[in-house]
């Protein structure tokens, strides 16, 4: 029996597009679109795009989650429950992206595949507090 033998091509853009591929309640903030804009990102400009969004989706995080435990300032119960998940939210994201991260250790695309991991796993998050949370968390954006 002949074995076959497929070689591919793939950029280091390639290997973190998927992350864009998750639909998002949020649509303010649904990836570094200006990464894209000139055609093919290159590692350099996703080095620089990439922390862009992160800091953009842990700002929307912050108020996000500043608003869920604002909305339950009377239900001391729930708000205790929110701080200890995103606490334990916390540990998985950096547990996850730090095991991202080293598919390329050593590499120039460690850092980069980290940090574009950090981003969509928070901007998960910010859609998981607004779908669980949308009463205390919809904001005018």
């Amino acid at each position: 029996m002949a074995k076959l033998v497929v070689w591919l091509v793939i950029s280091p853009a390639m290997l973190v597009l998927p992350a864009f591929a998750a639909e998002s309640v949020h649509t303010a903030h649904v990836g570094p679109d200006q990464c894209f804009e000139t055609g093919e990102p290159t590692n350099a400009l996703l080095k620089r795009c990439y922390p862009q969004w992160l800091d953009r989706e842990q700002r929307f995080l912050d108020d996000r989650v500043a608003r869920a435990l604002a909305g339950f300032e009377e239900r001391l119960s729930v708000a205790e429950q929110i701080t200890t998940a995103h606490e334990i939210w916390k540990q998985y994201r950096d547990a996850q992206c730090k095991a991202a991260g080293l598919q390329y250790e050593g590499g120039s695309f460690q850092r980069t595949r980290t940090v574009a991991c950090l981003a969509r796993v928070t901007c998960e998050r910010v859609t998981d507090l607004e779908k669980d949370f949308y009463d205390f968390v919809k904001s005018d954006e």
